[in-house]
């Protein structure tokens, strides 16, 4: 799973990332975790996008879930994504880590 780019870094954000990969999984069917994983982990890229417009996203994250989802369902989604609150700190991290 070296393709996952979101950690959590709380627990709070852990069970948070936790709602994205059941609806993810609840989407995707009967594959194997780490291609959920790897799914919930591209949703919640799209999700904290700031360059994309609302449709763009919802484009984008159902051509992964390979589903249109409904209004309800992508509100929902929406809204755990907010609720992830350590998505950019990694980045920093990361540059930190580097210098």
């Amino acid at each position: 799973m070296e393709d996952i780019t979101y950690r959590p870094q709380t627990a709070a954000t852990r069970a948070t990332f936790d709602s994205i990969i059941t609806i993810v999984a609840n989407n995707l069917g009967d594959v194997p975790h780490e291609v959920v994983c790897s799914a919930a982990d591209a949703v919640l890229e799209h999700l904290k996008e700031d360059d994309l417009e609302d449709v763009d996203k919802k484009q984008q994250v159902d051509d992964i879930l390979g589903v249109i989802l409904n209004p309800e369902e992508w509100n929902e989604l929406v809204d755990i994504g907010k609720k992830i609150t350590d998505y950019d700190t990694q980045d920093n991290d990361e540059n930190n880590s580097i210098s």
